[in-house]
């Protein structure tokens, strides 16, 4: 059995470790190219991020597997495969908010979370410039630098203020962008999951809609959202391959269900779908 204590204490180290490559490289020159579209971005950053996260964890559990959101280097790439089938997987996002980073803004950070047999048992996520690190596993409660997280005490949708990922949800007409959205109290966009799932673990926010994430994106905040009494629920774009991408709701438990039906208006959703 694994012990999540300490796989929590690695995942946080390979968090630290991928945070002083952010540092490293804050609003100095990168390289900086495109993946799926021209708002989909990586830099070199990424990469590096990521290779030092998969080989501090690797070093601990050398046959644990991997979901991550960057083609992984050729030091890892055996190692990953050979890992493929194991019943653990370490789901990694190096750098969320790439964007943000390129631009210099200090919402964007590293997000590591760990799958044992398909359930999301441990989830961290480590803001550098905004100095927060949350770190949480099944049972053990949530925090935020070493102190309990208390999520806010949300009344109804009207006193609801919620993130969704506006740019990918919108669809364009005549120049123009339109996304649909419940009602409620307010709409914040981060240009980053890591900070909006950060945001509700503060007690700033009180939810998110994201429809085709990464699972890398809300893998960890999932987790320490529902261990602070919170809840989500999330399900795959392709149930064949959890690489391409999810629909989630996560929240407050008491707007959960009205923001659920937002996505899900046919009731909480059954088959192959992932929720606590």
């Amino acid at each position: 059995m694994l012990d999540l204590d300490e796989a929590l204490t690695v995942a946080t180290k390979a968090a630290h470790t991928a945070g002083s490559i952010l540092e490293k490289y804050w609003r100095g020159p990168l390289t900086i190219k495109t993946k799926t579209s021209a708002r989909d971005l990586v830099t070199e950053v990424d990469g590096l991020a990521q290779e030092a996260i998969i080989e501090t964890i690797l070093n601990t559990y050398p046959d644990h597997g991997f979901i991550t959101e960057e083609v992984v280097g050729k030091r890892h790439a055996q190692a990953v495969e050979k890992n493929e089938h194991s019943p653990y997987k370490w789901i990694i996002d190096p750098l969320d908010g790439t964007t943000n980073f390129t631009r210099g803004k200090k919402d964007c950070g590293t997000i590591i979370a760990l799958q044992e047999n398909d359930e999301l048992v441990l989830g961290v996520i480590f803001l550098p410039f905004l100095d927060q690190l949350f770190t949480g596993a099944k049972g053990k409660g949530a925090f935020c630098n070493g102190k309990e997280v208390t999520l806010r005490q949300t009344k109804d949708m009207i006193d609801t203020l919620i993130s969704t990922n506006l740019m990918a949800r919108s669809r364009e007409d005549k120049g123009i962008l339109h996304v649909t959205f419940p009602a409620c109290s307010f709409i914040h966009n981060y240009g980053c999951a890591a900070t909006e799932m950060g945001a509700i673990l503060l007690g700033e926010n009180d939810g998110i809609l994201y429809d085709g994430v990464g699972l890398w994106d809300i893998a960890a905040g999932c987790v320490l959202l529902a261990e602070a009494g919170g809840k989500y629920c999330y399900t795959y774009k392709d149930h064949t391959d959890p690489r391409k991408g999810v629909t989630c709701v996560a929240s407050t438990a008491p707007i959960f269900d009205e923001l659920h039906n937002f996505f899900w208006p046919d009731g909480l959703q059954q088959g192959g779908t992932h929720s606590r």
